[in-house]
């Protein structure tokens, strides 16, 4: 709760330093399916943001990402994210400019078979690069997951058995995961930014 309160307090005194305020976001989609074991995997998520201008060179601002992935007969789940992050425009070319986020992390995913969450914490250094269609519009992108660190923990899950007997989901132990690298280009991300 603590924390909450710090970014809405930011986010409350970056709006009396400077008008620059701007909705933005990202939604996208993907489907698969493998025809041998007839299984399905659909896959929709959505990621709105707001930005507050400090200057020409500085932004902060706060994405709140949901995201469903199901896959048919198998498993479900819900991914709720919210991810703080700071921006620095280093280059601008006309219409053009070129920028880095530094972006703090936290997720929490309900898996609905298992009854079981899963949380994320992590911080990434992103490039980006937009483009401004219009006074109020742009276009924006976001190149990959750069330099990241992610640690992931869930509290495990017992397993469950049919009414045969039959083993319908296996026992799952707790789990602690740490992970960091460098990945570019491996991920683009589109999205749309609207200047009020």
């Amino acid at each position: 709760m603590k924390k909450l309160f710090f970014i809405l307090t930011m986010l409350s005194a970056a709006t009396t330093m400077s008008a620059q305020v701007a909705l933005g976001g990202e939604i996208g989609f993907g489907s698969a399916h493998t025809h041998q074991t007839n299984v399905s995997d659909h896959n929709i998520f959505v990621r709105p943001e707001i930005e507050f201008g400090l200057s020409d060179k500085f932004s902060i601002g706060v994405a709140l990402g949901y995201e469903h992935d199901d896959q048919t007969g198998e498993m479900a789940s819900n991914i709720w994210s919210i991810q703080p992050f700071v921006r620095y425009f280093f280059l601008q070319v006309g219409a053009f400019s070129a920028f880095v986020d530094g972006t703090l992390d936290y997720s929490t995913a309900h898996t609905h078979q298992y009854r079981k969450n899963t949380n994320a914490i992590g911080a990434f250094v992103r490039p980006g690069i937009s483009y401004r269609l219009t006074k109020h519009v742009s276009l924006e992108a976001h190149l990959g997951d750069g330099l990241y660190y992610n640690h992931t923990w869930n509290e495990g899950f017992k397993g469950e058995v049919n009414a045969d007997g039959t083993v319908k989901y296996l026992p799952q132990e707790r789990r602690n995961t740490n992970k960091y690298g460098f990945k570019l280009l491996s991920e683009i991300c589109f999205g749309v930014s609207y200047d009020l």
